[in-house]
């Protein structure tokens, strides 16, 4: 395999990638090994010059196909990181069901729409979110594609929208888009089923980011409520400090008591929350765990909400999470700036 030129080398590679994770999926696909060599064996290594007598003789070339695909993570020094990320994002596509037209290219590839300003504006981009995408490289393409003034495409931001628009998360320069949407796909169907891109302004965001230096700690009373079943909001003392939020039951004699912490990097925050909730104030932060599903049995609501009846106090929070998750790098480096 060495001695191949590099362009036939990343090429066999890239098809043999694909080819173990279809054998993989064989009990779905009914194409394990046994299956895929005859077809590929003989068109890969039948050569220029071979005689028509000898097309039939193809028990070798589908061995050597069989061990190609078999031993792909051996062969081409393939760590198991790749081969599970492949593996997880072919399920994990099977389970997602996007509300708007998309395509999935055979190299696994998403095609997906970003609204622009809102989903019934009328004005949406189509994007490839190949697996390196960030959400900074796709919200310059998207303004460039719009034609959207650099002066404004510098306040916009692009947003995960879940649970129809009641919850939206702007999107750090830095995130996978990718990531983000195949996310979804383990989530319920309820939950996953009216998910959407958005590039938008974010005024909450902008009043935000001026308060956003470093270091910078939040201590309030909030109104909370768990995502336990049948949780209700009530009054609780919260802090976002190192990085952790921590909430707080003031005791008789005046002095907090601790009730739990959530380190912030564990955790994907929201402005606002689930209409059925009920929150007892239009500004609401939802936050759920990064890596686990938003719902279990035991945990049916979706994500622990917020809730503020100060938009100064709101606006200081969404500037201490920020804070807490990327420090000063806030806004994207100089490298993604459209130049015209």
């Amino acid at each position: 395999l060495n001695k191949l030129p590099t362009i036939n080398y990343n090429t066999l590679r890239r098809l043999m990638g694909h080819l173990h994770i279809v054998a993989d999926q064989c009990e779905k696909n009914l194409m394990p090994v046994y299956n895929l060599s005859p077809l590929w064996g003989p068109n890969m290594l039948t050569v220029d010059g071979q005689e028509a007598s000898q097309f039939a003789q193809t028990s070798g070339e589908m061995e050597v196909c069989a061990d190609l695909i078999t031993n792909y993570p051996w062969l081409f020094n393939v760590d198991n990181l790749e081969v599970e990320k492949e593996r997880r994002m072919l399920e994990v596509l099977e389970k997602i069901n996007f509300p708007t037209p998309t395509s999935v290219k055979r190299s696994g590839d998403i095609r997906m729409w970003i609204y622009i300003e809102s989903r019934t504006s009328g004005d949406c981009v189509s994007l490839i979110l190949h697996p390196s995408l960030t959400a900074g490289e796709a919200l310059r393409r998207a303004g460039d594609e719009s034609n959207i003034p650099l002066h404004t495409l510098d306040k916009m931001f692009i947003h995960e929208v879940v649970l129809g628009g009641s919850l939206e998360r702007p999107l750090h320069h830095s995130e996978k888009m990718l990531d983000v949407t195949l996310r979804w796909g383990t989530w319920d169907a309820e939950d996953r089923h009216d998910n959407y891109l958005l590039l938008k302004t974010n005024q909450f965001y902008l009043e935000a980011l001026p308060c956003a230096i470093p270091p910078l700690s939040v201590f309030a009373e909030v109104q909370f409520s768990e995502n336990k079943a049948k949780s209700k909001f009530s009054t609780f003392l919260f802090s976002v400090s190192k990085a952790n939020i921590t909430y707080y039951k003031e005791e008789k004699t005046g002095i907090p008591t601790e009730l739990g912490a959530w380190p912030v990097e564990d955790i994907n925050w929201y402005i606002g929350s689930e209409p059925k909730r009920g929150a007892p104030f239009n500004l609401n932060i939802t936050f759920i765990p990064k890596n686990e599903e938003p719902r279990t049995k035991e945990s049916p609501l979706f994500g622990r909400v917020m809730s503020f009846n100060s938009r100064e106090l709101f606006v200081k929070w969404i500037a201490a999470l920020l804070v807490a998750e990327h420090q000063s790098d806030l806004v994207p480096p100089p490298s993604l700036v459209r130049i015209y």
